[in-house]
C-alpha cells in the first residue's frame, strides 16, 4: 500500500500537551471544617459520634471518614468538594 493511503498514527507530543491542574488533597482541616456533615453522615448509619469517639480508636474513625469521602453522594464529600472549590483548589475527593 502506498504511504499516502496508509493509516497514519496520530499522537500528541508530550511537550505540547497541557499540564493537568494540580489536584487538591483533602486534609483534616477540611474535614473538621465540615464537622456537621461528618456527624450527619455517621447518623445515617446509626452512629452517634458523641458516644463512639470515646470508645473507638482513631483508625476506626479514619477508615469511615475515608469511605464517606469516596462516596460522592455523602454530605461530607459534597461539602468538602464545595469547600475546596471556594478555596480555589481543584477538588480531588
Amino acid at each position: 500500500m502506498p504511504p499516502e493511503q496508509a493509516i497514519r498514527d496520530w499522537y500528541n507530543d508530550t511537550t505540547s500537551q497541557p499540564k493537568p491542574a494540580p489536584k487538591a488533597t483533602v486534609q483534616w482541616r477540611h474535614i473538621f471544617t465540615c464537622w456537621n456533615a461528618v456527624e450527619l453522615d455517621f447518623h445515617r448509619f446509626g452512629i452517634d459520634l458523641a458516644d463512639v469517639l470515646d470508645t473507638r480508636d482513631w483508625r476506626w474513625f479514619t477508615l469511615r471518614v475515608g469511605d464517606l469521602l469516596s462516596d460522592e453522594t455523602s454530605r461530607l464529600a459534597t461539602t468538602v468538594k464545595t469547600l475546596l472549590t471556594i478555596e480555589g483548589e481543584v477538588p480531588h475527593v
